[in-house]
């Protein structure tokens, strides 16, 4: 897999969990050391604000946003967030800051696993959208492999989009496709549903609960998710629209 190792620049578990992923065979982006640059250690050739300003952390808040601007933060910047978008998963070590949580919550909004090596600190809600959490270095290798696994899920339902489309009743394409638990399509002009290529209609229950009435998922819901109205969502629906 493609890794990019999210962390802090003070956190010395950082070059082990790089070694280890590397010595397992995945390819692994550190920001310490990115490419194109020398290793020097565990001081590294990433970007430091030091490069900028030896006082940065006396700024102020215009001079930090003015500062963003600067040439070696816009290079800094492409080369980390170029190893966001290359990567298939993020391994978050922590104890670790802002910057690396934000790295980690953009992997997990793309869709893509989130393994995060734990460390004592406060709790947090939010780390339910991470794939896997770990307490060791040493359970790294069996985590990766389920974060493999839920990637290459992902792109077997990425695969499979074309085939879901269009919609059956007016043949648009603007439609949401619900994966899980057996759920179905939507089209977001028409509102007409339809099973889709891997599940079958009974799915829409499971899917949306007790929120669906004779047509379906519930037309408030849909109407909110395609920007309409929710009485211009319910004239969507007309006799034999329900889908299937």
């Amino acid at each position: 897999m493609r890794i990019y190792v999210a962390s802090s620049w003070r956190n010395e578990r950082q070059p082990e969990v790089v070694r280890r992923l590397r010595e397992a065979g995945h390819k692994v982006y550190d920001f310490r050391n990115p490419p194109g640059g020398p290793s020097t250690g565990a001081q590294g050739t990433g970007f430091h604000w030091s490069d900028i300003d030896e006082n940065w952390q006396d700024w102020t808040p215009s001079q930090f946003a003015g500062a963003l601007g600067h040439p070696d933060a816009i290079n800094g910047f492409a080369m980390d967030f170029g190893g966001l978008c290359w990567c298939d998963a993020c391994v978050l070590v922590l104890p670790c800051g802002r910057i690396a949580h934000l790295e980690a919550g953009f992997v997990a909004g793309q869709g893509k696993p989130v393994v995060a090596l734990l460390a004592d600190g406060e709790p947090e809600l939010m780390y339910r959208m991470f794939a896997v959490m770990v307490e060791t270095i040493e359970d790294l290798p069996a985590a990766m492999e389920t974060a493999a696994e839920t990637e290459a899920q992902r792109h077997r339902a990425m695969a499979d989009e074309e085939d879901d489309g269009p919609c059956p009743l007016c043949a648009s394409r603007n439609f949401v496709s619900e994966r899980r638990n057996d759920g179905c399509c939507v089209c977001l002009d028409c509102f007409h549903h339809w099973p889709h290529a891997r599940a079958c209609e009974r799915g829409l229950q499971r899917t949306f609960g007790d929120n669906t009435d004779e047509h379906g998922p519930a037309w408030w819901d849909m109407a909110l998710l395609s920007g309409k109205s929710p009485e211009q969502g319910r004239e969507g629906y007309g006799d034999g629209d329900t889908g299937g």
